[in-house]
């Protein structure tokens, strides 16, 4: 909504951290996200605020992938690495952040 009122016709960057509301802001930032061929997000990715939300964690890393980005989880190195795909290894992930990336100049216009 915020795009949509101030006019904004895309993002290189877009940083979430809202305490397990991370489905909510996906889906409402879907349109300006189909927009922004350059796009990276950053997500804080608490798997145990989403689980108690009755939000299964798999499910945030499915919808970035719809959105067409590709998902990493920044060590605390800042290294790179794919973030686990199994419920209970997500799980045990606990906190940490999410890079989700669309390569330059691809994916959606």
């Amino acid at each position: 909504r915020f795009a949509a009122e101030h006019e904004v016709d895309h993002a290189d960057l877009i940083k979430i951290d809202v305490e397990g509301a991370e489905p909510e802001v996906l889906e409402g930032m879907r349109a300006l996200a189909a927009r922004s061929r350059n796009l990276s997000v950053i997500v804080e990715f608490k798997p145990s605020l989403l689980a108690r939300r009755g939000y299964p964690p798999a499910r945030l890393l499915e919808r970035l992938a719809s959105m067409g980005l590709t998902v990493s989880a920044i060590g605390a190195r800042g290294g790179l690495t794919p973030p686990p795909r199994a419920p209970t290894a997500l799980e045990a992930l606990g906190t940490c952040n999410l890079l989700a990336t669309r390569a330059a100049g691809g994916g959606r216009p």
